[in-house]
Formats: C-alpha cells, structure tokens, sequence
C-alpha cells in the first residue's frame, strides 16, 4: 500500500471515529481516561498530521489540510449545538485549534521542511528508516 493511500485511511478512520464519538449523546466519557481537554488536543494533532501528509501533493498543501482540520472541528462543534445531551463550547474549539496546530507543527517537523511549507512527509521518514537499515547490515 502506499504511503499516502495509508494516511488517506487512516484519516477517513480516524474522522469517522471522532464524529461518532463527538455526537453520541454519552460521548467518549465510558473511557477510563478520558479528559475532554487532552482529549480534544491530541485528536486534532493527529486529525491535522494525517491531513497534512494526505494533502502533501496539493499546492498549498499544508494550509489547505490546516484549514480542512478546522473546519471539521467547527462543524462537529457546531452540530453538536443541536443534539440533546451535548453542548457546543468554545474552549472546546480552542483546543481543536491547539491540537491543529501541534499536528501541524509536528508534520513539518517530521518532513524537514520547516523552512518552506510545502509539504512531503515521506522521503524524511523513509530515507531514516532506510539509513537504519543499512547500519544494522
């Protein structure tokens, strides 16, 4: 399978997952360790870096996957207002936008091109993984 078509899945998992989780009316809340706060943050990093690494090819790739991250947690935020049991808050948003921004934070990290935005998550991590397979050689 190839890289990018293993993030596109695992995002459209990850999206379905999170929309479930967001409107049903108990939520994520059966889970022993759940903290909304935490919770919110680290769903967004990863919603936004496997965004990123999908639209790695796209011009503007980075902004574009940024502000597609944003906009699904808004619309969750936002549809939440209308199902009994749940509440739309903005210190819920505000840590959507945190996690967006650590995601995003974090692909450009792991594509070292911190300098420019345009984004490529693969040849980084392959050329590492490559690069440790010809020292244990």
């Amino acid at each position: 399978m190839k890289p990018r078509l293993l993030f596109i899945v695992l995002l459209g998992i990850t999206l379905v997952l999170v929309t479930y989780g967001s409107l049903s009316p108990t939520g994520m809340r059966f889970l022993p360790w759940y903290r909304p706060d935490l919770t919110h943050v680290l769903v967004y990093a990863l919603i936004a870096f496997l965004m990123v690494c999908s639209c790695h090819t796209m011009r503007g790739g980075f902004w574009v996957a940024l502000m597609m991250a944003l906009t699904f947690g808004l619309a969750v935020e936002t549809a939440q207002y209308f199902i009994p049991m749940r509440e739309a808050r903005l210190d819920d948003m505000l840590f959507n936008l945190l996690g967006v921004v650590i995601g995003g934070l974090i692909a450009l990290v792991l594509s070292g091109r911190s300098r420019r935005v345009r984004m490529t998550c693969f040849p980084r991590i392959t050329g590492l993984i490559r690069h440790g397979a010809k020292q244990r050689n």
